[in-house]
């Protein structure tokens, strides 16, 4: 594979270790749960990182391969806990700083401090030649540096407030507060950013000036530190007072995600009325949260994954009535949970993922005729809950990966006809459940990885003609299927992985002229099949 230019994915990684793991289906859907699914399969083991089970480092490979830094972290881990494996962890450890943002950098120092791996426990390995210690090191640096530059893509405005207030005199400030304001009345992406960590003791008044300052419609802030850290607690109170009294601000966007906020944090936020987007996901609100935040009734928009609710606190958010999206996945709901939130009928957009539904909660769901869009993977759903789902005529997009579905539950699904975007992943369709799919014509996206689906199963597919991305990986395809799949010339992105492809199938997708992203790693190619794939100039190496 070292002799043709690299346009396209084949396996970049390091000879593994233990044998590449094949997902059952069923058990994880997307390269988010595929981490989350290795960390627990490595934490009920209670064995030190040297002994992580070879399931676990199996799946951390396949969720590093598409991508996920918090994956790579974890090999990091791994491999510098071993002498013999240097040069695998240096090697994740520069995929993960290749690919580093601001998100995956916090979260990689989340993981130090929650006792995934640490520098000084890290193997004995010479610390200036730690591939772990440089990770936390550099990763450290990337968030100063990302505060210190003031600088966010894609952001008009950008303030580290502490930083900010120790550089300027109260009338410079309120000089400063009204370009703000100018800003926000001209601009519906406007953007601030408040470090509380960073604010001094001895700020509170220039702090309190600069809220009330801030005018505008749709402004999104952001707020940044932790709970229980410093006086995070003291800023956050004296921020929802003064924004909760600025009779200046409309359809206020807050995000306070991973921010460690309990019960009382969510009882400050009851003051913002003009609340119209919150997202409060990855904290620790429990039902008592959710129970403080059923107060903000000009809720539009909420995001409340992973805060550890269960049904009390469902039927507590079951009030807001005038919510249009909610995002309340990775929580413990279970079908009384499904069914509290059964009232929310003006809901479009709906993702209660990985709740232990099933399918009573499913036909539960069943009333929100209004939905668009249903993300309701990661549950238990089977065929029953497949056939309750399917008189949602009006979704565009569904999301049922992970579900424990057979050919049965693609038939239900079948008449959905209004769908472009499925993510049917992790399940056990067969070749029958992609033949009952095929008549879903209006589909753009498709991911039916995971379904052992075999030659048969691409060629029910083929007929979907419309489709520009699709993910058909691990499903056992061979040269046949991937012969049956060069029809699909409207095909941008392609992912291929791990079908038993060899060079007739690889000669074959290079009929697929238009793909700008083709993972074919894990597969069989010889020089001949490399070769024919050649002539997709068009294609960015996916790593």
């Amino acid at each position: 594979m070292d002799s043709i230019a690299p346009v396209f994915s084949f396996s970049h990684q390091p000879t593994p270790v233990v044998p590449v793991f094949k997902p059952a289906p069923g058990t994880v859907q997307n390269t988010e749960a595929m981490y989350q699914f290795a960390c627990t399969l490595r934490g009920n083991t209670g064995t030190p990182e040297s002994d992580t089970p070879a399931q676990a480092v199996a799946i951390f490979k396949e969720a590093a391969a598409r991508g996920h830094t918090g994956a790579m972290h974890e090999l990091v881990v791994i491999y510098t806990d071993q002498s013999d494996h240097q040069e695998q962890a240096s090697y994740y450890k520069d995929r993960a700083l290749a690919s580093l943002t601001e998100t995956g950098a916090q979260r990689i120092l989340d993981r130090k401090e929650g006792g995934s791996g640490s520098p000084d426990d890290a193997g004995q390995t010479d610390r200036t030649t730690n591939p772990l210690t440089e990770l936390y090191e550099k990763c450290a640096a990337y968030l100063h540096n990302h505060k210190a530059t003031g600088s966010l893509p894609n952001e008009l405005w950008h303030i580290l407030l502490g930083q900010h207030l120790s550089q300027v005199d109260r009338g410079n400030l309120a000089a400063t507060c009204r370009t703000l304001s100018s800003v926000v009345r001209s601009s519906a992406r406007s953007f601030v950013r408040l470090d509380l960590s960073a604010l001094s003791g001895n700020s509170e008044a220039r702090f309190c000036e600069y809220l009330q300052n801030l005018s505008g419609t749709n402004l999104k802030i952001q707020i940044v530190g932790r709970a229980g850290e410093g006086e995070f607690g003291k800023w956050f109170k004296l921020f929802c007072s003064q924004v909760g009294g600025n009779k200046k601000l409309n359809a206020l966007q807050l995000t306070v995600s991973g921010c460690r906020l309990t019960r009382t944090e969510a009882s400050c936020l009851a003051v913002l009325t003009s609340l119209t987007s919150l997202d409060i996901s990855t904290n620790q609100l429990g039902d008592p949260g959710a129970q403080a935040l059923a107060v903000l009734a000009g809720l539009t928009s909420l995001n409340i994954s992973a805060n550890k609710l269960g049904e009390p606190g469902a039927q507590a958010l079951a009030v807001l009535t005038g919510l249009t999206s909610l995002n309340i996945s990775w929580n413990q709901l279970g079908d009384p949970g499904a069914q509290a939130l059964a009232v929310l009928t003006g809901l479009t957009s709906l993702d209660i993922s990985s709740n232990q539904l099933r399918a009573a909660g499913a036909q539960a769901l069943g009333v929100l005729t209004g939905l668009t869009s249903l993300n309701i993977s990661a549950n238990k759903l089977g065929e029953p809950g497949a056939q309750a789902l399917a008189v949602l005529t009006g979704l565009t997009s569904l999301n049922i990966s992970a579900n424990q579905l057979r050919a049965a539950g693609a038939q239900a699904l079948a008449v959905l006809t209004g769908l472009t975007s499925l993510d049917i992943s992790f399940n056990l369709l067969g070749a029958a459940g992609a033949q009952a799919l095929a008549v879903l014509t209006g589909l753009t996206s498709l991911d039916i990885s995971v379904n052992e689906l075999g030659a048969a199963g691409a060629q029910a597919l083929a007929v979907l003609t419309g489709l520009t991305s699709l993910d058909i990986s691990w499903n056992q395809l061979g040269d046949r299927g991937a012969q049956a799949l060069a029809v699909l010339t409207g095909l941008t992105s392609l992912n291929i992985r791990a079908n038993q492809l060899g060079d007739p199938g690889a000669q074959a997708l290079a009929a697929l002229t238009g793909l700008t992203s083709l993972d074919i790693g894990d597969n069989r190619l010889g020089a001949a099949g490399e070769q024919a794939l050649a002539v997709l100039t068009s294609l960015t190496l996916k790593l």
